[in-house]
């Protein structure tokens, strides 16, 4: 019974000391998200988190990953100084070069866009007086305001907005509110451009950031790794030191007002689109 215990104090000892090369990321396109760890790709259905494909290289796929004409660039570590390429259909490794993996522009979160622009409009996050809008501005006049629709639900103290690559006349707003080293979760709304209409909002759970060290294996709240929006969706991962180092994916689908999370490396079930599409409303 001594030497059963003490080989369950020594696997426990090692795990709780074990070390990794890379944090998780993740970067996505219309249909999936794809998520890095370690020498490990995973694909996922972006709606419904089905695991597609999983694939284990021969070198790190470190942040920062980011994706570009069907084609995946990660970092071969964290200090960037070399960089892998991976084809997107069918997760084959195309070279590795030397070099620094390019960063994809915060959008989203602290240091992100306050304000985007079109071929049509500027579109800007404001704050005053404890109530957060967007503004939408028309021509070259900094100070002409054509129309603002207001972010009632939560009032925080910053916000951003950016365009959707996949989708025409759609906005996507977050905000949050930072006090000291940490931020609440993200708050998400879509709009509309034309007429510009928006949702009432969404909190998007383990989107915080606590100030905590993001070193794997090390903090017992939740750390966000990366996050972003597209084609309707919101995609982010995160991890937890709790009994071990774990890591999620989790997603909140806009059109079907639905939220789905699934730890990494496993899968949800497929499940079919919502019938009707759900148009923003005043």
């Amino acid at each position: 019974m001594y030497k059963v215990l003490t080989l369950l104090a020594l696997v426990a000892m090692c795990f709780a000391q074990q070390t990794y090369d890379c944090y998780p990321t993740s970067a996505n396109d219309a249909s999936y998200i794809y998520v890095a760890f370690q020498k490990n790709l995973y694909k996922y259905s972006k709606h419904d988190l089905k695991l597609v494909q999983k694939k284990t290289y021969n070198v790190n796929l470190c942040a920062p990953l980011t994706i570009k004409d069907c084609t995946l660039v990660a970092a071969g570590s964290d200090q960037n100084t070399n960089r892998a390429s991976i084809r997107t259909s069918d997760l084959s490794l195309i070279s590795t070069q030397s070099g620094a993996a390019p960063y994809a522009p915060n959008k989203y979160g602290v240091n992100g866009n306050n304000f985007v622009s079109d071929s049509n409009a500027i579109y800007q996050f404001q704050a005053n007086n404890g109530s957060n809008y967007v503004i939408q501005k028309f021509g070259t006049n900094s100070n002409a305001m054509s129309n603002r629709v207001n972010l009632a639900t939560y009032r925080d103290s910053t916000g951003n907005v950016n365009t959707d690559n996949y989708i025409s006349n759609r906005i996507h707003a977050t905000s949050q509110t930072c006090q000291y080293r940490g931020c609440t979760n993200l708050h998400y709304y879509r709009l509309q451009e034309s007429p510009l209409r928006g949702s009432a909002g969404v909190e998007l759970n383990n989107t915080l950031s606590s100030g905590c060290p993001t070193v794997p294996s090390s903090c017992g709240v939740p750390v966000l790794l990366s996050f972003d929006i597209s084609n309707d969706i919101a995609a982010w991962v995160w991890s937890i030191s709790d009994n071990g180092y774990k890591v999620y994916v989790q997603n909140y689908d806009a059109k079907c007002n639905t939220k789905k999370q699934v730890s990494l490396g496993s899968s949800l079930a497929g499940s079919t689109r919502c019938a009707s599409y759900v148009s923003p409303s005043n």
